[in-house]
């Protein structure tokens, strides 16, 4: 492989398994097809050379529709309104005339996209998931139906599509794992954690490096409160972590948790440091983790020093974005962690502005049925009004579900907010 080529892991051997993650693509050209697998690859492993393979793919085929597409998904999944003058332009050169024949596959992606960027991932998933029951090996769609029933909290569909997939794809093959990796992580969501933690083992044992199921397992240890086992399962992972992108900073705030749980609160401030609050301020899952963490350090009572800055500065930079609910409850957060008080109130007030704009708009909904009173809770804590925050989680209840994310980051600010352990950053009030 030459030098310029994607690092993939170790058992994948020849370009025949690049193009079957290639699946159905209306391009003739082998590089093309090779680089956008390489693609599909870097999705399904969550790799940080993924969109220079689509950049490679393109290259290859600057008619490639299919690559332009996905690049739009990778934008998407940012939760960033700014992003969507970009990803509609990216839609627009994909059905430019001339641009490249679209087959079924990108005419499905790209109603997806665009059902996506208008508000509906709720719809986005259905339409990609009637593509997957009708290419029920379809690798690309698969991980697209189980990212976005992920985002919308919707556990069974991602059980659904999973369980569709790994009856279809081959049992030990590349895809097939990563398949396994998916379904391990549903199966967690719903609750079968024995079943999660057996298909989170067999993925690894045919692909070592699948971030997603080396989690997935994690999720069911903290699930059953084995912590020192999870930061056992999850200390000197680099190797496995290599070539992985920011959801690696993810899996270390795992073990940041089992490590909090389990006395070690300050290797977990450590962790936070070196692994977690290092990646660039793009993403709204890695305030996520960062925030959390830090809650969680702060309520076992250690202290943070002015560790929060940096996240108010990220949440300071997307007022009157709200592009997705669980996002903006942790910009409120890291807000209200750092102090700025006045900031806080002023983005819950627009979170609640934007959703009434976007009335018939799936996120705006969640937005302002879920989002919005969760950020209350939380600006109630700040200012000590206990009751009214825990009285606020109790009357959500599973509706938080609705926000997305998994079950342990679902539970983290509740969790705080219900036990009231949040409260450094009171000041008075009825502590």
């Amino acid at each position: 492989m030459a030098a310029s080529e994607p690092r993939l892991p170790p058992n994948v051997v020849d370009d025949r398994e690049l193009d079957r993650l290639a699946g159905e693509l209306a391009t003739t050209d082998d590089g093309a097809r090779r680089h956008f697998g390489a693609a599909v690859l870097g999705l399904l492993g969550h790799r940080s050379d993924t969109m220079k393979s689509l950049q490679r793919a393109l290259a290859a085929d600057p008619c490639l529709a299919a690559a332009r597409i996905v690049e739009g998904f990778g934008l998407r999944v940012l939760g960033r309104r700014d992003l969507l003058p970009r990803i509609r332009a990216t839609i627009t050169a994909a059905r430019a005339p001339g641009f490249g024949r679209l087959g079924d596959r990108e005419r499905l992606l790209l109603r997806a996209l665009e059902d996506w960027i208008d508000g509906r991932a709720d719809r986005a998933a259905d339409g990609l998931e009637s593509g997957l029951r009708a290419r029920p090996d379809d690798a690309l769609l698969m991980k697209l139906v189980h990212a976005l029933r992920f985002i919308i909290g919707d556990s069974e569909g991602m059980l659904r599509a999973a369980e569709l997939a790994v009856t279809a794809l081959a049992p030990e093959g590349l895809a097939g794992g990563f398949g396994r990796g998916c379904l391990s992580f549903a199966l967690e969501e719903n609750g079968r954690y024995d079943q999660a933690e057996e298909e989170g083992r067999r993925a690894l044992r045919i692909n070592p490096r699948d971030a997603w199921a080396l989690h997935s397992v994690a999720h069911v240890l903290y699930e059953r409160g084995e912590f020192e086992r999870g930061a056992t399962w999850l200390a000197h992972r680099e190797e496995e972590m290599e070539g992985v992108n920011n959801f690696a900073g993810h899996v270390a705030w795992h073990e940041a948790l089992f490590l909090i749980e389990a006395g070690a609160a300050d290797r977990a401030l450590e962790i936070h440091d070196r692994r977690v609050a290092v990646y660039p301020p793009n993403d709204y899952r890695d305030v996520s983790n960062a925030s959390t963490l830090l809650l969680l350090l702060e309520s076992h009572g250690v202290e943070v020093g002015d560790r929060w800055q940096w996240l108010a500065e990220i949440a300071r930079a997307r007022l009157g974005d709200h592009g997705l609910a669980f996002a903006d409850i942790h910009y409120v957060l890291a807000l209200a962690g750092a102090g700025h008080e006045d900031e806080a109130a002023a983005f819950v007030a627009s979170m609640k502005e934007a959703a009434r704009q976007r009335h018939s708009d799936f996120d705006a909904a969640v937005l302002l049925d879920v989002g919005a009173p969760l950020a209350d809770a939380i600006l109630d804590v700040r200012h000590g009004r206990l009751e009214r925050a825990r009285a606020a989680v109790r009357r959500l209840g599973r509706e938080v579900g609705r926000m997305g994310g998994s079950r342990a980051q679902r539970r983290v600010i509740p969790w705080v907010l219900e036990s009231a352990l949040g409260a450094r950053a009171i000041r008075g009030g009825e502590a």
